[in-house]
């Protein structure tokens, strides 16, 4: 009636269900989703720079008062039109113009204009896109890590929760037993063939596997809470368990070096890092090439007028090139430079750093399993064992010829073993599932 646990039997359509509906309603996933979101409109953002711009600028001014301008129209045509008159001996050119003063400050006037703005040349712009779409690839480094490490805290408490409900299965089957053991007691007793301390002694034991009991059952509640809780799920909703879990496999030989290497090159810490020398690099250059000139390309059409009189002011056509040089930093560029070159370094002590933390996780994962692999095969050979002394003793107590302390013991000897098999057996799908996470498999 055991059940048999393998090594391969991670796949469950259950299982695997259960894990994209707490993948769905994650709130801690959901934010990283947005972040992402949010990263890739900035990529969007940073490419629509080097998109024209049109812009529309329009200003009515009325103005009244300050400085004028004087125009001496009046003392320069006055003299020159009174010569002509007496050369011509005629009056065709008026002599009484009068010198002309106005607000300096225009009035009643109109100032609109429609225009179309490109950059042609500016290194910032084609850094910075490069930067934000490097960032975007972060952003997902970030929810491919939130992913794996969501997967497994279900798969975990999943297991957890089969460890539970598992054990008290085999509780429940001993006790059974133990109270075959007290009917078979109670008919000695009957038949003067043994003393009631017989009792006694098995009823000790049934409470002391009713104590058990009680703990696990515990320890299921909390196995509940917690994967409902994941699955954001109401807390008292029942478990489907996947049989499908516990089949007899072959176990696959795990190689060190192979699981290693394979989570030296998927794990996200060492994607990050890449990418954070990717952004140093791109912004070296962004720095190194911010004292070239940028170059832009400008055209409006608009008009100019006052009190309305359109046929006067318009249209305005211009177009130009904008140019800009930094030619003197102060310095600020070099000490830029060797920021980044600061960073660099720091970034190489981070990746010698993550490689020794990782390669230390992966042997512990390992020789983890390994540990537990041996451990069930021990368990195995205890349980066959046990059992068969067990059904050797019970055999000779029911023909009186064992003592009830030896049944007890014989008894007690097989449910430990039992319940240890099944305890290591879960505990070997948990430490398959923390190494498929640790490498990334």
């Amino acid at each position: 009636m055991l059940l048999c646990f393998g090594v391969q039997s991670q796949n469950s359509a259950i299982l695997d269900q259960y894990v994209e509906q707490a993948l769905a309603n994650n709130l801690i996933f959901k934010s990283i989703n947005l972040q992402e979101a949010k990263q890739a409109s900035k990529v969007d953002q940073a490419k629509k720079l080097w998109s024209p711009n049109v812009d529309f600028n329009a200003s009515y001014l009325l103005a009244e008062g300050g400085r004028t301008l004087l125009f001496p129209i009046g003392d320069l045509f006055n003299p020159a039109y009174g010569t002509l008159n007496q050369l011509t001996g005629t009056e065709e050119f008026p002599t009484d113009l009068e010198n002309v003063e106005t607000q300096l400050t225009p009035n009643n006037f109109i100032d609109a204009n429609l225009s179309v703005s490109k950059p042609l040349l500016n290194s910032a712009i084609k850094y910075n896109v490069k930067i934000q779409q490097a960032l975007l690839q972060m952003s997902e480094v970030d929810r491919q890590e939130q992913r794996n490490e969501l997967t497994f805290q279900v798969k975990q408490a999943y297991f957890n929760y089969i460890k539970a409900e598992q054990g008290l299965k085999i509780l429940s089957q001993n006790l059974a037993l133990l109270d075959d053991v007290l009917v078979f007691n109670k008919k000695l007793i009957k038949y003067d063939k043994a003393t009631p301390d017989v009792i006694s002694d098995v009823e000790y034991q049934i409470s002391l596997l009713n104590s058990q009991v009680e703990g696990l059952k515990e320890q299921q509640v909390l196995s509940k809470i917690l994967f409902n809780t994941l699955l954001y799920q109401d807390l008292e909703q029942d478990i489907e368990i996947d049989t499908a879990l516990f089949t007899d496999q072959l176990r696959t030989p795990y190689n060190f070096k192979a699981l290693t290497s394979q989570a030296l090159a998927q794990r996200p810490e060492f994607k990050k890092l890449t990418l954070a020398g990717q952004v140093n690099t791109l912004n070296e250059k962004r720095i190194d090439e911010s004292n070239q000139p940028t170059l832009g390309v400008r055209g409006a059409i608009g008009m100019q007028v006052q009190e309305f009189s359109f046929d006067d002011g318009g249209p305005l056509y211009t177009v130009g090139l904008n140019l800009g040089w930094k030619i003197l930093d102060g310095g600020l560029r070099k000490k830029q430079l060797e920021e980044i070159q600061i960073n660099k370094e720091e970034n190489q002590i981070q990746t010698q750093i993550a490689q020794q933390q990782i390669t230390l996780q992966v042997a512990q994962a390992y020789h983890n399993l390994r540990s537990l692999y041996t451990k069930l095969d021990a368990e195995e050979a205890a349980i066959r064992a046990a059992r068969t002394s067990y059904e050797a003793i019970d055999k000779r107590y029911r023909n009186d010829r064992a003592l009830l302390i030896e049944l007890l013991t014989a008894q007690s000897r097989l449910t430990s073993s039992q319940l240890n098999k099944v305890l290591v057996g879960i505990d070997i799908l948990i430490a398959e599932a923390d190494l498929r996470r640790i490498t990334y498999e």
